[in-house]
C-alpha cells in the first residue's frame, strides 16, 4: 500500500511538473498604440484676407477692425457665388490706422472691451434681431424665433450652396500677424462647430475705412513744377540686410520733398515696390524692408529725416501714415506717394514720372538709431544743412552713432 501511495504521489508530481512546464508566462504590459490625432484642416490655397477699419467704434480707447478670411468665388455684390467659407474676427488693437493693421499676437477675450484682443461670438436670436430692428414677429414659429440669427462680428460662416448655409460661434481663437512693409503674414488657429482649423496667409491686405465720418483722402497739398530729382542709397543704416534710400524732389519755387524708405539690399538702380509707414516704427529694434519712414527728429544730428514736404527751409507737412509706390517706366521711374499728417489733419499727394539720378554713399555699417518722434508743431526748420544749393544733406549729416 505504501509503495502504491508513493507511486501515486510520484505520478501526481510529474503531472504538476508537466503542467507547470506548459504554463505560459504572462506577457509584459505593452504601451498602448498612439491614438490617431484628428486632422486639423489647414487652408492656404485660395485664401484671401480683407479688413474693415472702424476707428474707436466702441468708445473704449481701442481701434476696431473686422478681419475676414475668405475662400470661394464671389458675386459683384460681395456674396459667395456658390460655395464658400468665411471666418470673421472682430479685433480691438491699441494703435491702429486705416492703412495698417498692427503686427502682434491676438487672443479671444472674455468680451471685456478694456483689453485688446479678439472679441467673442455673441449669439443673437431671430426674435432679438427683429425686435431690435422694429420688425414684426408675425409669421415665425416659436422654434424659428428662438434660433440663432447671428453671432455678432466674430463668427464662422459656411455656404454649401446658394440656398444652404450654416453659421457657428468661434469657441477658441489665436491670431499671429507679421507685417513686413506692404506684405502681411497671418496665421490663425480656431475652433468652431466642434472642429479645429488653421488658416495661413501671406500677401497684401486691403483695408477699407468704415468710419462714419472718415477723413477725406483728397490731398490738401501737392507739389508742381518738379525739375530736380535725386536718389541716394546710404547702405545698411537700419540693418545688415537692408538699404536706406532717400529721394529728394525740388522745383523753382523753393519747395522740396524728402522721401525716406527701407528696401532689401540689392544691386542695380532704385528698388521698385510698395512701402508703408508701420504703426510701430518708433518701437522696433530693427526697421524692416518695405518701410516708408515717417517724419522723425534725430537727436544726434539735430535734424529732421523721414518723409516730409518743406517750403522756405521749413517742414510744412510730415508723414505719420501713408504709402509709396515705386515702379520702373522704361529708363525712368514712377512715384506715387500719399501721406497723412495727423498733427494738422492734412494729406499730401505726389505723382511723378521721369528721370531720377541714382547715387550711392559709402555708409555700410549698421547704425544705432538716435531718432525720436517729432517735437511739437511749428515752422520746424527742416535741417540746417539744406540751406545751400545742394540737393542732399552735407557729408556726415546722418543719424549714425558708431
Amino acid at each position: 500500500m505504501k509503495t502504491q501511495s508513493i507511486l501515486k504521489l510520484a505520478v501526481a508530481s510529474l503531472v504538476i511538473l508537466a503542467l507547470a512546464g506548459c504554463r505560459k508566462e504572462k506577457p509584459a504590459p505593452q504601451p498602448e498604440p498612439p491614438r490617431p490625432q484628428p486632422e486639423v484642416p489647414e487652408f492656404t490655397e485660395g485664401l484671401t484676407v480683407v479688413a474693415d477699419y472702424y476707428g474707436d467704434a466702441y468708445g473704449v480707447g481701442y481701434d476696431d477692425y473686422e478681419l475676414y478670411f475668405q475662400i470661394g468665388a464671389k458675386n459683384s455684390d460681395g456674396a459667395f457665388a456658390a460655395d464658400g467659407i468665411e471666418l470673421a474676427l472682430d479685433i480691438l488693437v491699441a494703435e491702429g490706422s486705416a492703412v495698417l493693421f498692427p503686427g502682434g499676437k491676438y487672443y479671444l477675450t472674455d468680451g471685456s472691451y478694456r483689453s485688446a484682443g479678439i472679441l467673442p461670438s455673441i449669439p443673437t436670436t431671430l426674435k432679438e434681431y427683429l425686435l431690435a430692428n422694429g420688425m414684426s414677429l408675425e409669421g415665425y414659429s416659436a422654434a424659428e424665433l428662438a434660433s440663432v440669427y447671428s453671432y455678432g462680428n466674430t463668427s464662422f460662416y459656411v455656404q454649401e450652396s446658394p440656398d444652404k448655409w450654416w453659421l457657428a460661434a468661434v469657441d477658441k481663437a489665436e491670431l499671429e500677424v507679421t507685417v513686413n512693409g506692404a506684405e502681411y503674414t497671418f496665421e490663425v488657429k480656431f475652433e468652431a462647430g466642434g472642429d479645429s482649423y488653421t488658416y495661413k496667409y501671406k500677401g497684401p491686405l486691403t483695408i477699407c475705412d468704415r468710419r462714419e465720418d472718415p477723413p477725406t483722402n483728397e490731398p490738401n497739398r501737392t507739389m508742381e513744377g518738379i525739375n530736380n530729382v535725386y536718389a541716394y542709397n546710404y547702405g545698411h543704416i537700419w540693418g545688415d540686410d537692408t538699404d536706406d534710400w532717400f529721394i529728394y524732389l525740388y522745383n523753382d519755387t523753393n519747395e522740396w520733398l524728402e522721401i525716406e524708405f527701407v528696401s532689401d539690399t540689392q544691386d542695380g538702380g532704385l528698388p521698385t515696390g510698395t512701402y508703408r509707414v508701420p504703426a510701430d516704427f518708433f518701437d522696433v529694434e530693427k526697421i524692416p524692408a518695405r518701410t516708408l519712414c515717417p517724419l522723425y527728429f534725430d537727436e544726434y544730428d539735430e535734424c529732421y529725416y523721414g518723409t516730409y514736404y518743406a517750403q522756405d527751409d521749413a517742414v510744412v507737412l510730415g508723414a505719420t501714415d501713408g504709402s509709396l509706390q515705386v515702379s520702373a517706366v522704361g529708363d525712368n521711374y514712377k512715384l506715387n506717394l500719399l501721406f497723412y499728417d495727423e498733427e494738422v489733419d492734412e494729406y499730401f499727394e505726389l505723382k511723378y514720372t521721369g528721370a531720377i539720378e541714382v547715387n550711392y554713399e559709402d555708409y555700410v555699417t549698421t547704425a544705432t538709431k538716435s531718432m525720436q518722434q517729432r517735437p511739437a508743431r511749428g515752422r520746424r526748420p527742416a535741417t540746417k544743412l539744406l540751406r545751400s544749393t545742394k540737393i542732399r544733406p552735407g557729408s556726415g549729416a546722418r543719424r549714425m552713432v558708431l
